[in-house]
């Protein structure tokens, strides 16, 4: 996902339900991200768990994270 969030829309749910939508449509029980390091918090508020040490790519540092899902509820890893 893009980090696209303006500030005047920033605290209002949008983020989530991109999210609760995104995940409804693949229905899968595991997804894994490559967080940005101030998207984190937002990340461990959708249930979101700190996969790998904090890495970088092409210049880009980010922070590998996992979701495991049963019944559509965050599970710990």
């Amino acid at each position: 996902m893009l980090d696209l969030a303006l500030t005047e829309h920033q605290g209002k749910g949008v983020a989530r339900k991109l999210w609760e939508h995104a995940a409804a449509c693949l229905g899968s029980d595991r997804y894994t991200v490559r967080a940005s390091i101030y998207a984190v918090p937002v990340y461990k508020r959708f249930g979101f768990k700190e996969a790998e040490p904090v890495a970088s790519k092409d210049g880009m540092i980010f922070q590998p994270m996992v979701l495991m899902l049963k019944g559509h509820k965050a599970i710990d890893a």
